[in-house]
């Protein structure tokens, strides 16, 4: 299956009245991160470390999986063993490099692989929402 990206299932999350939720994170907890329980409904939590991850990942293979908030940890799925595991960001040990973001303004460490299969490293914006947004 090719790979997509897609929006964060916390920027689109309903409640039981199919009200749009709209989810904010204080200063101790700063980033949005989500996860499925067991019967696949969505969980939006607020994290002290930002936490990137597939929806599919999380929804259809790992549900009722999460991982532990501050370790820079990704929810993952090991086809050789059929399992679900935590793995660190790949960003956090590239051949010997340690990368981080410590500009405020683009917090997020996040990453992606390119055509020829080279991981690369970027430092994203964090997602504020706003009352307005569809």
């Amino acid at each position: 299956r090719p790979c997509h990206c897609r929006a964060h299932p916390c920027h689109h999350d309903q409640n039981a009245d199919g009200n749009r939720v709209i989810h904010s994170c204080g200063t101790e907890k700063p980033f949005l991160g989500f996860s499925y329980t067991a019967d696949k409904q969505l969980q939006c939590d607020c994290l002290s470390s930002a936490a990137g991850g597939s929806v599919y990942i999380s929804r259809e293979l790992c549900s009722g999986h999460t991982c532990e908030d501050g370790q820079n940890l990704i929810l993952d799925y090991d086809e050789s063993t059929g399992k679900c595991v935590c793995s660190r960001n790949p960003c956090m040990e590239d051949n010997g490099v340690q990368h981080s973001c410590p500009q405020s303004d683009f917090p997020v460490l996040a990453y992606h692989y390119d055509d020829a299969g080279k991981l690369q490293c970027k430092c994203n914006m964090n997602y504020k929402a706003k009352n307005d947004e569809l």
